[in-house]
């Protein structure tokens, strides 16, 4: 991909990074971190440099936000004590006498 040029238009981008227009033109308009562009006359070129440090900067962003909700359901997991079967004579009957899928009595 080296014969790349420097800066792409946004079909280009599209080709090299198998995004969508659509999700390029979203990712543009990004109020927290936007694909940065430069428009030049009517076009819209992207620096290549820039697009995959920028690629990068989102993956790891993203990477982060999964290993902070990974740590939290493993905590709230870790914080309920897990029930216990009771040993009792009985405890497998539900509140009739019957066991759970038992009719009237039959098996």
């Amino acid at each position: 991909m080296s014969d790349l040029p420097t800066y792409l238009s946004i079909p280009q981008l599209a080709q090299y990074s198998g995004l969508s227009r659509a999700t390029l033109y979203r990712r543009m308009a990004d109020p927290v971190d936007p694909l940065p562009v430069f428009h030049v006359k009517r076009r819209t070129l992207v620096r290549r440099a820039e697009f995959d440090a920028w690629l990068e900067r989102l993956r790891r962003r993203e990477e982060d936000r999964v290993a902070r909700f990974v740590a939290q359901m493993s905590a709230a997991l870790s914080s309920t004590a897990p029930r216990r079967r009771s040993s009792a004579p009985g405890a497998d009957r539900g509140p009739r006498g019957r066991r759970p899928g038992e009719l009237h009595g039959r098996v």
